[in-house]
This record gives C-alpha cells, structure tokens and sequence, in this order.
C-alpha cells in the first residue's frame, strides 16, 4: 500500500506488490517466486510512430493547416 499511495494510486497493481516485496529483505526471494512474472516491456517508439501516421492521414477543415508544416523551417531558411 506504500508504494501506491507514493505513487498516488487508489488501486494497488502487482507491479506496485512487487516493488515492495524487493523492498522488504527477508522475505522478498519467497515473495517473488510466487508472483507472477512481469510482463514484457512494450516498445513505445512504434506506438508514437503509428499514432503520427494517423493524424498525417486525417483530413482537415478547408482554411486550416497542420502545426508541423507552421513551425517547419522554410527551404530558404533551411539553406542559410
């Protein structure tokens, strides 16, 4: 419950029992047989890829345009 609450969490998760049995010396290589193994890291760099690709494809309401090509530097720019 520490660990939640320093994690300002209202729900205690496995990975937040985890953490405090690492903590918690003389039992923790007991403790840490019986729980279940973490899961395997997910790989953020190709979820925020998708994500881009997503909103390059939506169209855009006549008169507007995209942030990324307002703050893009222009080709003269580029080349000085």
């Amino acid at each position: 419950a520490e660990v939640a609450t320093e994690k300002k969490r209202k729900i205690v998760k496995t990975e937040h029992i985890r953490i405090s049995v690492k903590r918690h010396r003389p039992t923790n290589d007991f403790l840490l047989d019986s729980l279940p193994a973490p899961p395997a890291p997910q790989l953020q760099k190709e979820d925020s890829v998708g994500r881009k690709r997503e909103v390059a494809n939506k169209q855009l309401p006549t008169g507007t345009r995209r942030t990324d090509g307002f703050f893009a530097k222009s080709a003269s720019d580029a080349s000085a």
